[in-house]
């Protein structure tokens, strides 16, 4: 499944429509950029609970660096190849 399927879902899942259009955008937009951002920070606030589950909270942080990592290919494809 691509990411961004995955993460327009998880979206749903957090009963947040307007972060599941807004990751349904292309990936360069900003309105991606800042559905991930509304997405990081539902994860976030999950996170405390994920602490008392050692397994748990790895897969909190995994999770949160595979979308920070996809903030930055963003970024990365809206700016280009600096050549």
């Amino acid at each position: 499944m691509e990411e961004r399927v995955a993460y327009g879902k998880m979206a749903i899942f957090f009963d947040d429509w307007l972060t599941s259009a807004q990751l349904s955008s292309p990936v360069d937009s900003s309105q991606y950029r800042s559905g991930l951002f509304s997405l990081l920070a539902h994860i976030s606030t999950i996170k405390a609970d994920a602490a008392k589950d050692v397994a748990g909270n790895q897969n909190i942080e995994y999770l949160i660096s595979r979308i920070r990592s996809s903030y930055g290919d963003s970024l990365y494809k809206f700016f280009g190849h600096p050549n």
